[in-house]
Order: structure tokens, then C-alpha cells, then sequence
């Protein structure tokens, strides 16, 4: 009998440094509003509060799965000591106050920074500074983060900071795109540029790397890339023919050789990626009417497609 009662209580020593790791070991909590960003794990979040995360929370989550199910938002406590399932349960309904950003494919900063002000979320001038201020790893030109603003529709806690903000949007390019898997990050702010161009020049997944290899010829024969959307981009708003005859802004790419000298907006993923991927083909030319895509090899093949649809 007294060897049961040992072995019994041999037994119940993981459960009872469980219950005391979970339940009696507390940290002061001296914030009350904590974020949860997409992808955030529970060793991430247990950090914010320095818990250790080890097997004892495996196997407990493993037994109360739900627990493990956090999304993102923003999450009210009070101030005090917390422990670890008084924080999980807390982590189980979101404080609703979030503000929804959506940043639509192909939108430029320009557009953004309105749209970021117009939600009451930051004024246009300290949500460039906040962007300015971080710390991003890819190349760019200053103040101008077009092309890395990645497009997605954000939760942004009412209250968040400007440089907050700002963080979360970049931040999700670079886990979209790990900058340690892009060496040549002027290359990459090449590719960048281009992917923006077509992502203004075609909206559909079969023409994005058939567009892009007829970009990427003309780019190694310096042939001019002549689209109307860079022109259009520095403008903003449509470019006519004239200015694009005559402007002699670097962003017109009918008198300019080579690539604007920033992307002119920011691209969606997969564009980004079928650009990238993209290979030449035989055609330079290319232009679109009702739905359809028109290629052609020579200049003369691509003037009689032209008139024969008119």
C-alpha cells in the first residue's frame, strides 16, 4: 500500500509543477492594452510577459486546445499580477476597437497616407516620419516606400502609435519576403519596380510574367519601356499623349531609358513573384482591349493588330 502511495505520488509531481507553472507563477503585467500581431505564436507572446515557454505548456495546450486558438487584435487587462492561464484566458476574446485598414493592390503611399489619416489613425506628415524611423532592411529611397507597403487588410487597435503602425505594415512585407533571402537588395528594388509597373499594366495572373519578359527584353536590348503608368504615377492622374511626347521627368518612361526611379506602387506577392520568375520571350510589344491581350515581335506587327481591332 505504501508503495502505491509513492509511486501515486511520484506520478502526480509533473501534474503539480504543471498547476504551479501555470496557475502559481505570476508576472506583473504593466500594460494594459497587449497586441497580438498576425502570426504571432505563444512562445511570441509569452515573451511580451517573460514566461518561458517549455514542454509543460506543449502538453498542456495539447489538453486544452482551445486555449491555443489566439487571434489577432487588440487585448484589454488590468494592470497587476497575471499567470499564464489567467493570460490565455484572457487572450480568448479580443478588445474590439480596432480600426480596419485595407491596402488595396497596387495603391501608392501617396494614397495611403490619405487613407491612413482619413481612418483618424495618424496625420499624413507623422505617419511618414514613423516610417522614416524604422529600422527596414531593403533598399529605398527617402521617403518613398512605395512598393513595400504590402497589400492586406490590417486590424489597427484605435490609439496605436504612428510608429506601431508602421512597423505592422512593413513588417509584414519582410515576412512575406525574408530580407536574408534577397542579397542584392538593389536588384531586388529593381524588381520591385518592375513588378509595379505590371502590376498598372495587367490585372490577370496568365499576363503578369508574359508582360514582365516583354519588360525585362526591353530593359537588356535599352529599349525604352514605354508605359504610360510611370508618367501617370508622378501626375497623378491619367497622362496624356503630349506629356508623354514631351515631359522630361525621370518618371516618363517614353523618354527615359531603364526604370523609374522608384516603384510606382505597391505590388501584389504574387506579382512580385511572377515578375521575378519571369523569363523573355519573343515578343517587345503588347497592349490589351476589351479583356484581351495582343503580342507582337515587331513594331509594324504591333500597328496593324492595333488597326485591325479599331
Amino acid at each position: 500500500m505504501k508503495r502505491k502511495l509513492i509511486i501515486l505520488l511520484i506520478a502526480l509531481l509533473p501534474l503539480s509543477y504543471s498547476y504551479m507553472d501555470m496557475s502559481i507563477s505570476k508576472k506583473n503585467i504593466n500594460q494594459e492594452i497587449v497586441y497580438v500581431e498576425k502570426g504571432d505564436t505563444i512562445k511570441k507572446i509569452y515573451s511580451k510577459f517573460n514566461f518561458k515557454y517549455g514542454i509543460v505548456d506543449k502538453i498542456f495546450l495539447k489538453i486544452n486546445p482551445k486555449l491555443a486558438n489566439i487571434k489577432e487584435g487588440m487585448y484589454k487587462f488590468n494592470i497587476g499580477k497575471i499567470s499564464k492561464i489567467q493570460l490565455l484566458k484572457g487572450l480568448q476574446e479580443p478588445y474590439i476597437d480596432n480600426i480596419t485598414l485595407t491596402i488595396p493592390e497596387g495603391f501608392t503611399q501617396k494614397k495611403l497616407l490619405k487613407r491612413i489619416e482619413s481612418l483618424g489613425l495618424a496625420i499624413e506628415e507623422e505617419m511618414l516620419e514613423a516610417l522614416n524611423s524604422i529600422d527596414f532592411p531593403f533598399y529605398h529611397e527617402k521617403d518613398n516606400f512605395d512598393g513595400y507597403l504590402y497589400p492586406e487588410t490590417y486590424l489597427i487597435p484605435r490609439g496605436t502609435e504612428a510608429k506601431k503602425i508602421a512597423e505592422i505594415i512593413l513588417g509584414e512585407f519582410s515576412k512575406q519576403f525574408p530580407p536574408e533571402n534577397y542579397n542584392d537588395k538593389k536588384k531586388f528594388y529593381d524588381d520591385i519596380k518592375l513588378a509595379s509597373i505590371v502590376e498598372f499594366e495587367t490585372g490577370e495572373l496568365e499576363h503578369k510574367s508574359k508582360v514582365a519578359g516583354v519588360f525585362k527584353k526591353r530593359l537588356r536590348i535599352n529599349m525604352l519601356l514605354q508605359s504610360d503608368a510611370t508618367l501617370k504615377y508622378e501626375l497623378g492622374r491619367m497622362a496624356y499623349k503630349k506629356e508623354l511626347m514631351e515631359s522630361e521627368s525621370l518618371y516618363n518612361t517614353y523618354k527615359h531609358k531603364g526604370l523609374p526611379p522608384t516603384p510606382i506602387c505597391s505590388p501584389s506577392k504574387e506579382t512580385i513573384v511572377e515578375t521575378i520568375n519571369a523569363k523573355e520571350d519573343k515578343y517587345l510589344f503588347f497592349f490589351m482591349d476589351g479583356g484581351k491581350t495582343y503580342y507582337s515581335e515587331t513594331h509594324e506587327e504591333h500597328l496593324r493588330k492595333r488597326r485591325s481591332i479599331k
